[in-house]
């Protein structure tokens, strides 16, 4: 339980909890409303709102009110998509990954499997930089690998790996190693999960080693694990030792959960491989 971990223990951690929703029902009751907000923001703070509201009760065992939440942060989602693709741009591509996957992901937990495949895919262009795929390439190959913080490349593993696209794809790639990475251009080339996640840390390790780390290390190294134990686990050849490493980070990603930034960020991805590789994941 995060309360074990929270700064000031169970008792702040209630407080917390309860200060957050509290704010949340306060903000944003209607998807889209006239007057001086964008309806894109309004729809993007609407879906965030119930998505959040969602986790929370799923939380404390209210499944069946979290499913309706899910499902209206899913719906907010494709509504808000349908208005912003006909006019989303290469060089503003990157900004819509956030919530899209938001999308995927409220979808998945309130059982949309198609819309959550759907949205998982339009959040994995967005985070690589693209639209529609059809594109050359990214307008700037700095936005997909979204430095300094290094937040798209392991969103767009997350979306391939629940696409179960792990070969195939195009991507910026270092070809050198660290020391060499600084003064080195990645090139954008067909590859695979491997190399992904591959040039995804050496990225994050050159932002660290320049002490821009920030406040998620701790989730980037135990996010990492998790995403290699899946790529071994989804292997043709994997077995029960595959499995066990997944179930054990797993395990070790839902305890870095110690405070309310980290319970948004880290639960709904345990609760959405839970439901999408019970197989692989269910001891």
């Amino acid at each position: 339980m995060p309360g074990k971990r929270w700064s000031g223990g169970v008792g702040r951690w209630e407080s917390d909890k309860a200060l957050m929703i509290g704010r949340l029902k306060e903000s944003y009751p209607e998807p889209m409303n006239a007057g001086s907000v964008s309806p894109y923001v309004r729809a993007g703070a609407h879906a965030e709102t119930r998505f959040k509201l969602g986790l929370w009760e799923w939380w404390d065992g209210n499944e069946a009110t979290a499913r309706e939440l899910f499902a209206e942060a899913a719906a907010t989602t494709r509504d808000l998509l349908d208005m912003m693709l006909p006019r989303v741009t290469l060089e503003r591509a990157t900004n819509c990954t956030q919530i899209t996957e938001l999308g995927a992901l409220a979808a998945s937990l309130s059982g949309q499997e198609q819309l959550a495949r759907q949205l998982f895919s339009q959040a994995e262009l967005f985070a690589t930089g693209l639209v529609t795929g059809e594109e050359a390439e990214p307008w700037l190959y700095e936005d997909a690998l979204d430095k300094p913080d290094v937040v798209r490349p392991y969103t767009r593993i997350y979306s391939l790996i629940r696409l179960g696209r792990l070969s195939g794809f195009k991507a910026y790639v270092y070809t050198v190693p660290l020391e060499q990475a600084r003064k080195a251009t990645p090139v954008w080339t067909t590859t695979d999960i491997h190399q992904a996640l591959d040039t995804a840390n050496l990225c994050f390790e050159l932002w660290r080693k320049a002490g821009r780390g920030g406040m998620d290390y701790l989730k980037k190294k135990k996010f990492e694990p998790l995403l290699r134990s899946l790529v071994a686990c989804l292997a043709p050849s994997a077995g029960e030792k595959e499995r066990l490493a997944a179930r054990q980070s797993l395990a070790a990603y839902q305890d870095a959960i110690h405070d309310l930034y980290y319970f948004s960020t880290i639960y709904p991805r345990v609760l959405d491989l839970q439901a999408a590789f019970p197989h692989l994941l269910d001891a």
